[in-house]
């Protein structure tokens, strides 16, 4: 599909490209959610060389001005390559390939900033374990190359900018219109870009660290050894507390906790549609990791956290005194896990924070068990 690629991105000779992007999207898009299919199987299977040959396409791709089917699955893949720990070495071109697209973000359904911020955050989760892992003497399976410890040591500063745009998001949530009646998409697509851009900022926070950034792997070098951290703890508190005040953070919690007291999974006549119920389960998860990131700064910002438990405490009691009576079980697998995954980090968040502010032992017991007995196999 060589021709059809330099046609769709620009760099060859043929005149009818709308035509050409249409064919390049129809074969393109299938062989890409295929190749996704693949390499999440396993880690053996994601290291064949089908999927390093491939990923000079990726980039081509990436090149588009136009954001379609093929660049979100090329997205989609590079994410799953990078959680394995491959194609690190190409992590600077990946960065500057996909920065102008979230330039100016927008929560446009269309537009794939979600996507793109999404992939900046699983560079900064490989950056942070590769750092944990040398800080803490941890065994690695391969030696890293050179030029994968300099990307990811130089990610930090590659990213500032973007997470900048989303610290100034963020902190303007509050005075954003989530709930026009007459754009009901609205308010779901700002909730997944803010969701977005949450995982961004915790991982970037939980990668940023007042120690040298791979201090001790030989490199001697700390002019690019720091993963500097651009963002600072008052405007960390500032986007807490604007989330804490916006009406996504209430359509959010209580669409996440409406299983938390139920024996059983179930569906009730104002279940939300399926399109928001992972968002706000995803924005829900992303927040508890944001705030745990954020839990050990120095600045005494108690009664931010005092407030988000408040919150949550009192989400808890009115579902607990609220339990549905509708028919068990009728929630597939995949919504479970949605749902699994919010409550977990609810759970891990305010476990963490018991120091903070004590809560019911009875409350939070029932919430734990509740939620592991609605566990599965897998």
């Amino acid at each position: 599909h060589k021709s059809s690629r330099e046609q769709y991105t620009g760099t060859g000779t043929g005149t009818d490209t709308g035509i050409e992007r249409s064919e390049f999207c129809k074969t393109a898009t299938p062989a890409l959610q295929l190749l996704c299919i693949i390499a999440r199987q396993s880690r053996d299977v994601a290291q064949l060389e089908l999927f390093e040959t491939i990923i000079p396409d990726l980039q081509a791709i990436l090149c588009m001005s136009e954001e379609s089917g093929p660049q979100k699955w090329s997205l989609i893949l590079l994410r799953t390559l990078l959680q394995y720990g491959l194609s690190l070495q190409h992590t600077q071109s990946i960065i500057s390939l996909a920065t102008p697209h979230i330039t100016v973000m927008s929560d446009d359904p269309h537009k794939l900033s979600a996507e793109y911020l999404t992939l900046f955050a699983r560079i900064c989760d490989c950056a942070r374990a590769y750092s944990a892992q040398r800080k803490e003497n941890v065994e690695i399976r391969a030696t890293p190359d050179p030029e994968v410890l300099d990307n990811l040591a130089m990610s930090g500063i590659w990213l500032s900018s973007s997470v900048k745009t989303c610290v100034n998001s963020l902190v303007s949530i509050r005075d954003s219109s989530l709930s026009a009646p007459n754009y009901p998409m609205t308010r779901f697509q700002k909730m997944r870009l803010s969701a977005a851009q949450l995982r961004l900022l915790s991982a970037f926070t939980a990668a940023s660290s007042p120690t040298s950034f791979f201090a001790d792997d030989g490199l001697n070098d700390k002019t690019k050894s720091n993963f500097i951290p651009v963002v600072s703890t008052e405007s960390c508190f500032n986007v807490f507390e604007s989330i804490l005040k916006s009406n996504l953070w209430k359509n959010a919690i209580n669409i996440a906790l409406r299983h938390s007291f139920n024996a059983g999974w179930i569906v009730s006549d104002d279940t939300p549609s399926l399109e928001e119920e992972p968002i706000a389960c995803a924005f829900v998860a992303e927040l508890m990791n944001f705030a745990g990131a954020i839990k050990g700064k120095e600045i005494g910002q108690d009664n931010t956290h005092k407030t988000l438990i408040a919150t949550i405490n009192n989400t808890l009691v009115r579902f607990r005194q609220n339990l549905h009576s509708s028919k068990e079980d009728s929630v597939n697998a995949s919504r479970q896990s949605w749902f699994i995954e919010a409550e977990f980090a609810v759970l891990k968040y305010l476990i963490d924070m018991r120091h903070v502010q004590l809560l019911d032992s009875t409350l939070l017991m029932d919430f734990a068990f509740s939620l592991i007995g609605r566990l599965s196999v897998g």
